[in-house]
């Protein structure tokens, strides 16, 4: 058994693997190690792929332009519709009375007006054969009117008989530039309808777009017990622009 050891330790002093082994003279010669085997060398990372490059988002496409939408107007075409103003401006009154206005104050009326302080004040005489009088005022309707609506307020006082027709009243419309032309009438009054201030509202239903009208009320009383028609707030709207 010494044997074989001996024989290991020969032969690893022999093979040199000890590197500080001491000599015959009991020196230890210094044995380099064996040199250091270069490390395998790096193998340089693949190399960075770029990105792929962004694609551009496709452009944004402007949304349809739509034209704004024709947003219709609605304007007032009466001036001075409730006779509240100073001058009677545009109403022409035509009076039986010489010296008696037809638009008039509280204080001159037999009636207190419906808005403000004046109104029209039409009739109230007996007169043969007849008495009449009337207020107008022109208007010129706008191109592209799509609805024409009238509103106001009606009275009348009368002394005459309630139940036979003696006394006139109306309000409506004329063509001035086409005299033939039928009146639009709104308001057909007479005697028998004695009633304080009522509204009304008259929405044409003919086409009159573009068109010079003539907004009138009359009356006509006959030689005996007078009749009296009022008016008042009148207001004329057009809805108009859009075609």
């Amino acid at each position: 058994m010494r044997c074989v050891v001996a024989l290991v330790v020969v032969s690893a002093c022999a093979s040199g693997s000890s590197p500080n082994a001491p000599g015959a003279d009991g020196s230890v010669t210094q044995v380099d190690a064996a040199p250091q085997g270069d490390a395998a060398p790096m193998i340089d990372a693949a190399p960075m792929i770029d990105a792929a490059p962004m694609i551009d988002a496709a452009p944004m496409i402007d949304a349809m332009v739509v034209p704004d939408a024709c947003v219709p107007m609605v304007t007032e075409l009466l001036v001075n519709g409730n006779f509240d103003a100073a001058a009677i401006t545009p109403w022409t009154e035509v009076r039986y009375g010489v010296n008696d206005p037809l638009i008039v104050t509280n204080a001159q009326s037999i009636i207190t007006s419906q808005s403000g302080t004046k109104h029209a004040y039409l009739g109230g005489y007996a007169a043969s054969p007849s008495a009449d009088d009337a207020v107008y005022a022109n208007v010129t309707i706008p191109a592209l009117t799509t609805q024409l609506v009238l509103t106001g307020y009606y009275a009348v006082s009368s002394t005459d008989s309630l139940v036979n027709f003696y006394d006139f009243g109306a309000l409506g419309f004329l063509f001035p530039n086409t005299p033939t032309t039928a009146p639009i009438v709104v308001l057909d009054l007479d005697n028998t309808m004695e009633l304080g201030f009522t509204p009304f509202t008259y929405t044409f239903t003919q086409n009159v777009s573009g068109q010079t009208l003539r907004l009138q009320m009359d009356s006509s009383n006959d030689f005996s017990e007078p009749t009296h028609f009022f008016f008042d707030t009148l207001s004329l709207r057009a809805t108009h622009g859009c075609p």
